[in-house]
């Protein structure tokens, strides 16, 4: 019995399906027909014409005849029809058929020459079918609904844009915020719209600061209504941005690199109206890094920067730009975990950060001392001795040290830790050392001082959303309209956080919201691999509570073994260690296992950073090198010579 039943249900299914596949295969037909059905009339024609012949000659109908009735066809057609006489094409056809016709009522449509003539009319009525090839969809309205939807469109083209006329009855109003001002060029775009104001005697600075009194005339909120500087810079006009919605209301995520290592502008985050992104100035070149300072309220996303900075540091790293990340957390790392494992050398609790700072104080003087000496060839192609300033990670074999400090305010408690902040952040730049700030205010005495806070001022700012308006004004200032503190935690009328979204100045500087761009799995960027580890001049960590000093051994030979004195670029006596035949050795092959993947060679800065060896070392080996025939000397660089 259930067979039966399955059987009978299978049955029935069976015949659904085919039934739909016949309504498919209909309403498939429908469709080519209503597709090609301008391509079909004249083959229509050629068959008609045909079948005429044909039955003429079966009745026997004489030529005379079938003349006569074309001649009275013809006059019908033309007084009753006038468009087809007035396309020459249509004109060529009939008179064809018209020819083709008497002849074929007398010999007959069989006849070869008559049925060649026939095919060619066919061959020529191909043409029509590639012509009609693409596919045209039947109209879902009727005409007299077309035409009511067209007069429509042209009414709401002709009416005025509600923009303009409430800008002209309110904005610029003879009590408004910007009287006798008007919007032109209108510019529709994916998040809203974009007018030019062109303003009646005032500048572009009235216009930005007039932008909230604008967004009362609008009913707009702050972010939905943007007041910009115009891309020709006239100080007689401004633009105005009108949002309906915004680019960056859900999570912004990082999907490549963004760090522009010719200029050092680092791209993170889009604006809020999906034009361009906020940038910061990482480094200047031929100028070294610029300090940057991150403020926002807590669980706003501030730990966003520093997870972009690890993936773009290390991928500017693996393409010949090293800088490393040294991450300083006064929390013991709960800031931010997942950063952890993928930043050189973190610190973690006060002992470990000032145990830090005090070894990149000490690596900023040795550097100070390397790169007063350090000699190089400038663009004009003259040998010169010393650089003023750092030019670009990597620069005379040094890589660039940023060392971004969170919960800075913890570490500011320190009046010896904030006097050594202020001093890397003033002076370090010089030698690609730079400690950024990330803290939840910019209250003067949690940053250790206004020395900080100015330091701060003229690098980069990041602004999140904050609760109150003392550390827009701190930062910012009076050089950029932004309002930190009007950002909620979600967006209006959404459930969406607003977590990463703020201000930037920086690289670039517009009163426009952007939003942090979030690296959600460092691991999946950056895989399981740790950081370089870092080549420090010193050599050492500095002990804690002390400032670090010179390795020991500099200045003081190994037992047994004669101290041969050097001398350096002023003639000045230099001792160094001297090395036994097996560090000879292993100093030479080192060095030459450097040389061997540099085409153009390596100068002493680099072969000091690759072999980890110390200067005056890397100058002696590579001198034994050269007077054994193995290296030669061009420039300031060393070259292997071929075998």
């Amino acid at each position: 019995m259930t067979t039966d039943v399955q059987q009978l249900a299978d049955e029935q299914e069976d015949g659904k399906a085919g039934l739909a596949a016949a309504v498919a295969a209909a309403r498939e037909l429908k469709k080519k027909g209503y597709r090609y059905r301008h391509a079909l009339v004249p083959h229509a024609v050629v068959a008609g014409t045909w079948c005429t012949g044909v039955t003429l000659h079966a009745f026997a109908v004489p030529a005379w005849q079938v003349l006569a009735g074309e001649v009275v066809v013809a006059a019908v057609a033309a007084a009753g029809f006038p468009k087809a006489r007035t396309r020459l094409r249509r004109r060529i056809w009939w008179t064809a058929a018209g020819m083709w016709l008497p002849i074929a009522a007398e010999l007959g449509a069989g006849d070869w020459r008559l049925s060649l003539l026939a095919g060619v009319g066919g061959l020529l009525a191909i043409p029509r079918v590639w012509r009609y090839r693409i596919s045209i969809v039947r109209p879902t309205k009727s005409r007299r609904e077309l035409a009511r939807s067209k007069q429509r469109a042209a009414l709401e083209a002709k009416a005025p844009d509600p923009n303009v006329t409430v800008w002209a009855a309110k904005t610029a109003s003879r009590k408004g915020s910007l009287p006798g001002s008007k919007l032109t060029n209108r510019t529709p775009f994916e998040y809203g719209v974009r007018y030019r104001i062109e303003l009646d005697g005032q500048t572009t600075e009235d216009a930005t600061g007039a932008r909230k009194q604008i967004c009362a005339d609008f009913g707009k909120a702050l972010d939905y209504l943007l007041v910009d500087e115009t891309d020709d810079g006239l100080l007689n006009a401004a633009e105005l941005t009108i949002l309906d919605r915004l680019a960056v209301e859900d999570v912004q995520p990082w999907t490549e690199p963004g760090l522009d290592l010719e200029t050092g502008v680092w791209r993170i985050a889009p604006f809020a109206d999906g034009r361009g992104d906020a940038a910061l100035q990482v480094w200047e070149p031929g100028s070294g890094p610029l300090p940057v300072g991150v403020f926002g309220a807590m669980r706003v996303g501030k730990s966003s920067i520093i997870k972009q900075a690890a993936v773009e540091f290390r991928k500017a790293t693996e393409r010949g730009y090293p800088i490393h990340l040294i991450y300083m957390d006064p929390q013991r790392g709960q800031s931010a975990p997942s950063v952890l494992p993928y930043v050189s050398e973190p610190a973690l609790g006060i002992d470990e950060i000032r145990t830090r700072l005090l070894q990149l104080r000490q690596e900023m003087n040795d550097r100070n001392a390397y790169l007063a000496k350090v000699e190089h060839v400038d663009s004009n192609g003259f040998k010169q001795r010393g650089v003023q300033s750092y030019d670009r990670p990597g620069a005379h074999g040094l890589p660039m040290l940023i060392a971004p400090i969170d919960e800075f305010h913890k570490v500011a408690q320190y009046d010896d830790l904030a006097e050594i902040v202020h001093e890397l952040m003033a002076e370090g730049s010089k030698c690609g050392i730079m400690p950024w700030i990330l803290n939840q205010d910019a209250i003067v005495d949690s940053l250790g001082g206004g020395e900080i806070l100015r330091l701060l001022n003229s690098g980069n700012l990041v602004v999140l959303r904050t609760g109150d308006t003392y550390t827009a004004q701190a930062t910012f200032g009076a050089r950029l309209e932004a309002y930190p503190d009007r950002i909620r935690k979600t967006f209006p009328n959404s459930n969406k956080h607003t977590k990463g979204c703020g201000y930037v100045l920086g690289a670039t500087s517009r009163s426009v919201m952007m939003r942090i761009r979030d690296v959600a799995n460092l691991g999946a960027v950056l895989g399981d691999e740790p950081p370089q580890p870092i080549q420090w001049m010193c050599g050492t960590s500095a002990p804690a509570g002390s400032p670090a000093e010179p390795a020991a051994g500099d200045d003081q030979g190994e037992p047994g073994v004669e101290e041969l004195p050097d001398l350096d670029l002023d003639g000045n006596v230099v001792d160094f260690v001297a090395l036994d035949q097996e560090q000879q050795t292993n100093a030479e092959q080192t060095i030459l296992r450097l040389l061997d993947g540099a085409e153009n060679g390596l100068d002493a800065a680099d072969l000091t950073l690759g072999a980890g060896l110390p200067l005056v070392t890397v100058f002696r080996v590579a001198t034994d090198l050269c007077h054994a025939g193995v290296v030669r000397q061009d420039g300031d660089r060393y070259v292997k010579v071929a075998s």
